[in-house]
């Protein structure tokens, strides 16, 4: 038997965390020097990706507009690196949520796969963070799109999906609500 604390089984252990966590992929690569979404060869309508980067939003409708925008937008990043996006490309998606670490961790892990170059990474996200969208857009080893969930307890804390003051309490039974 192998022993837990063997080098092999540790770095199956990192691997497993970080895609088991809903996170998603690349921090090696990533281009931390400050350069613009413009500059990084995206070029959206009003450059809506460079504005939720540098744009602290006042908002949350503000912020449901943009992502609404976002997702009907589709833009794959990156294409002026890698061509187009072909149906034999491979599609990998990837739920990200807020732990920063572990999505670093799967990034380096993919940043690694032979042919990774001819696939597009999916992002989806449930929460908006500034930090994790810098890092997404940093990506250089890939075609990369970002999605938003659109519903998520973010952009609705008081109402479905979130918690409504007229919900039922949680402990209640079936027969009390």
């Amino acid at each position: 038997m192998m022993s837990v604390n063997s080098p092999f089984n540790k770095y199956m252990m990192m691997m497993m965390i970080g895609f088991c966590a809903y996170t998603s992929i690349l921090f090696l690569f990533i281009n931390f020097d400050g350069k613009t979404s413009l500059e990084n060869g995206v070029t959206t309508k009003k450059n809506k990706i460079f504005y939720l980067q540098h744009t602290e939003l006042r908002n949350k409708g503000e912020l449901r507009r943009h992502i609404i925008e976002l997702n009907l937008e589709q833009k794959i990043l990156n294409e002026n690196i890698f061509g187009p996006f072909k149906p034999e490309d491979t599609i990998i998606a990837m739920q990200v949520h807020d732990r920063i670490d572990y999505f670093t961790l799967a990034i380096s892990a993919l940043q690694q796969v032979r042919g990774i170059e001819r696939t597009l990474l999916i992002f989806s996200h449930d929460v908006f963070d500034s930090e994790i969208n810098r890092i997404v857009r940093g990506i250089k080893f890939a075609k990369v799109m970002q999605i938003f969930y659109p519903n998520s307890t973010q952009l609705f804390p008081h109402s479905f999906p979130g918690e409504d003051p007229n919900d039922c309490p949680k402990d209640m039974s079936k027969s009390e609500a």
